[in-house]
């Protein structure tokens, strides 16, 4: 007798990813869980850039902005409690002047449009069709910096202006790399602040939205969203505030992420890759026999598999 739905793993799609190869996982916050377990697994990943951006609209701007290169000026930050930030971006993005923020941002906007001629995969995960809209400029934001309410009015995207966005921005990165691959998804994370209902209905939107991506071989879809809703489904895989994954529940539909898009070769590299991630982590009685076997541990993969060494090199990993 079976007492859960249990999700499979997609069929065909073995060696999307790949170690020594680049991949983005841009969108909502789910995408840093993701982002994080590949950086773990010592894949050249970059979980979320920009920080966490939640609606399709946002995630058009700043891939556009990478592909085309446009670069952001100090104009277009504000000083909130001493800190310049920008509408287009998350608080990650920020400095102690407008100069500071913009060069922060250019800097990543370069580095990205450097990386993109070879980046393998861009993961994008959809977070809610909600967005708000900026009243004196009509342009939606990222994120609302905890401004006053009377700035914004929130709206919810409908799903062929969720379709749009994705469709366009997928498009600006394949300009400049034909070849990209992309995988889309819905975010599990609940955003209770809008009611259940709601919530409900602004999935539903996106899943529409991704649903037509994936009619229209523009990227293909995975279903962490459903392993959540249909498979984990019961409360002890949500943290106390009821709307986020637990960590066991990330850790669960990211194995279903790699068995869907690593090949057999990769899935082993990735293990064997999360030890000197776990062993780096650990919290060592004796800091120079622990130094001492990180070293060992990373010259003995990079023998192995001399495709780790730029994940092993940059400084998320080193």
């Amino acid at each position: 007798m079976l007492f859960r739905t249990e999700t499979e793993p997609l069929k065909g799609f073995e060696g999307v990813l790949g170690h020594g190869i680049p991949v983005w996982t841009i969108g909502s916050c789910f995408a840093d869980n993701i982002g994080r377990r590949l950086r773990d697994d010592l894949f050249e990943a970059r979980a979320n850039p920009f920080g966490p951006l939640f609606n399709p609209a946002s995630i058009e701007r700043v891939l556009s902005r990478v592909a085309s290169g446009e670069e952001v000026s100090p104009a277009d930050f504000f000083e909130h409690e001493g800190v310049w930030r920008s509408f287009e971006f998350h608080s990650r993005i920020s400095g102690a002047t407008p100069e500071e923020a913009a060069e922060n941002a250019n800097r990543l906007i370069r580095a990205m449009r450097e990386e993109l001629p070879r980046l393998g995969c861009v993961t994008l995960t959809l977070g809610s069709a909600f967005a708000f809209t900026e009243e004196r400029t009509g342009r939606v934001v990222a994120n609302c910096h905890k401004q006053p309410a009377p700035l914004f009015r929130l709206g919810a995207m409908t799903p062929d202006e969720s379709y749009g966005a994705v469709s366009r921005a997928l498009a600006a990165l394949r300009s400049v790399n034909p070849g990209l691959k992309a995988v889309v998804t819905v975010s599990p994370v609940r955003h209770a602040a809008y009611g259940q209902r709601r919530d409900k209905l602004s999935k539903a939107s996106l899943l529409l939205a991704t649903s037509r991506l994936e009619e229209n071989g523009e990227a293909v879809y995975f279903p962490a969203y459903e392993a959540m809703m249909d498979d984990l489904r019961d409360y002890r895989f949500y943290a106390p505030d009821m709307a986020h994954p637990t960590e066991q529940a990330a850790d669960y539909i990211y194995e279903l992420f790699a068995r869907s898009f690593f090949s057999k070769e990769t899935l082993r590299i990735a293990a064997e890759a999360r030890k000197l991630s776990l062993l780096k982590a650990h919290r060592p009685a004796d800091p120079v026999r622990h130094a001492r076997a990180v070293a060992e541990l990373r010259a003995a993969l990079l023998a192995k598999y001399p495709q780790l060494k730029n994940a092993i090199d940059d400084n998320g990993n080193s």
